[in-house]
């Protein structure tokens, strides 16, 4: 009979940091999403000009998330202190909502877990 810890070394490591990274990312964006097109919605000439100028820096990390490479993952963390102090600053004025609150809470954890994921990925290769 195998044991728990003989199937987890079978299966070789798993970077379950990348996986919260990935996953919370995804959120990310459909926070964004809903923030943009559903509480806050503009005149709808310029509404999708807007929203591709506002999800486009952070789409353009997709490929790097799904594949999990280091370099790219610290590009995320810098990137993601721009969409951080983006919604402290709407939090702050009189006009927020609830998903700033929820773009802070998520822009941490995304940066907390990718650094996290980093180090993990460079202990396995050591």
């Amino acid at each position: 009979m195998l044991t728990l810890k003989q199937i987890l070394h079978h299966c070789g490591p798993i970077n379950y940091w990348l996986h919260l990274t990935q996953i919370l990312y995804i959120l990310f964006l459909i926070i964004l999403t809903i923030d943009h097109f559903l509480i806050r919605p503009l005149t709808p000439n310029i509404t999708h000009i807007i929203f591709w100028i506002k999800i486009l820096p952070i789409l353009l990390f997709f490929p790097v998330l799904i594949k999990g490479y280091t370099a790219g993952l610290i590009g995320l963390c810098f990137m993601i202190m721009f969409y951080f102090i983006s919604a402290v600053v709407g939090f702050c004025l009189p006009t927020r909502s609830f998903t700033q609150a929820i773009s802070i809470g998520l822009t941490v954890c995304i940066f907390c877990f990718s650094m996290a994921s980093i180090r993990y990925a460079k202990k396995i290769k050591n």
